[in-house]
């Protein structure tokens, strides 16, 4: 009993010690990048997202990351799982917080993909997770055909496609390319920010 208690404790605080480790580590980055990125996620909050797939001192599968995607969240969903080179199968919590707000020699999906796009959703008022889910929704290759936003993305936001609104910005897409998701937030932005406006000149 004795030694099994001993080992119980030394297991505990090896756990302990690298979960303590990897938030230092995720803090350290998170402070590093704080100006630059604002709408960042906390460290914990992020913690707690590994969690609900992983034990804290376990890794990341691609599966779990893809999963992960969504609740942090993180867009285009195919560029983060094209960065992951050899942490495909393997991403402890520390490696996943340092790729969440970069360092010196990671470039971080935060900074890279979200910073923007975030700020867009303050400024707005669109959830940022609902935003991104119903980009991958609607998006193929990475990017939102001009038809699929009609038909399939803004539906899923609940978002109306009809009205004086929707036709002056759809007006504006006249032509246009499918949308990267940085162009699809800023667009959208934009679209609930006036649909506001004319939502509360009507009342």
């Amino acid at each position: 009993m004795h030694d099994s208690g001993n080992a119980h404790a030394t297991e505990l605080l090896g756990y302990m010690e690298l979960v303590e480790s990897a938030l230092a580590a995720g803090q350290v980055a998170k402070t590093a990048q704080a100006l630059e990125n604002p709408n960042a996620p906390e460290v914990m909050q992020l913690a707690e997202i590994f969690s609900s797939v992983r034990a804290l001192d376990g890794k990341l599968e691609a599966a779990d990351l893809e999963q992960l995607c969504a609740l942090v969240p993180l867009a285009p969903r195919e560029r983060v799982m094209g960065s992951l080179g050899s942490l495909r199968n393997d991403m402890t919590l520390q490696a996943f917080l340092e790729h969440i707000y970069g360092t010196p020699t990671i470039l971080g999906w935060w900074p890279s993909l979200m910073e923007e796009a975030a700020s867009d959703a303050v400024q707005s008022g669109l959830p940022l997770v609902d935003v991104c889910s119903a980009f991958e929704l609607a998006a193929k290759r990475g990017h939102v055909e001009i038809q699929d936003l009609h038909d399939v993305l803004l539906p899923a936001l609940l978002l109306p496609t009809e009205g004086s609104v929707a036709e002056e910005k759809f007006a504006e897409l006249h032509g246009s390319a499918p949308l990267p998701f940085r162009a699809l937030t800023k667009w959208l932005a934009d679209f609930y920010i006036r649909l506001t406006q004319a939502t509360n000149e009507e009342g």
